[in-house]
C-alpha cells in the first residue's frame, strides 16, 4: 500500500508541475510550438499517470514478469479491457466514457462468472 501511496503522491506532484510549468514560461518559443516534443510530452503527462495508476490498481502492483508467471483468466480479461480502453480513448479522445464502460462490463463478468 505504501508503494501505491507513493505513486499517487508522485503522480499528483508531476501532474501539477506539468500543468503549471507552461504558465510560468508562457513566452518560451519551445512551449508555444504545438508540434514540439516538449509540448506533446506535457500534454500527455496526466494521461500517462492515470494509465499507470489504473494498471497498478488492476494488477495489484505486479510487474510484467510477475504478471506473465501468475497469469489467469481474470488478468487476461483485465489486460484486454485496458488495451481496448486505450484504443477507444485514442479514437474518441474521451477517456472517462470508455473507462467506465469497460469497468462496468468487467464488473458484470466477475459478478456473473464468479
Amino acid at each position: 500500500m505504501a508503494n501505491f501511496t507513493f505513486l499517487l503522491v508522485f503522480s499528483a506532484i508531476t501532474i501539477f508541475i506539468f500543468r503549471v510549468f507552461p504558465f510560468l514560461f508562457k513566452n518560451n518559443k519551445y512551449l508555444n510550438d504545438k508540434d514540439s516534443f516538449l509540448y506533446k510530452s506535457i500534454s500527455y503527462s496526466a494521461q500517462a499517470m492515470i494509465g499507470l495508476i489504473v494498471f497498478n490498481s488492476a494488477f495489484s502492483g505486479k510487474n510484467l514478469t510477475q504478471l506473465v508467471e501468475t497469469a489467469d483468466v481474470k488478468d487476461l480479461i483485465k489486460l484486454l479491457f485496458l488495451i481496448l480502453t486505450f484504443v477507444i480513448t485514442i479514437k474518441t479522445k474521451k477517456i472517462i466514457p470508455s473507462f467506465l464502460f469497460f469497468l462496468v462490463v468487467y464488473g458484470l463478468i466477475v459478478y456473473f462468472l464468479g
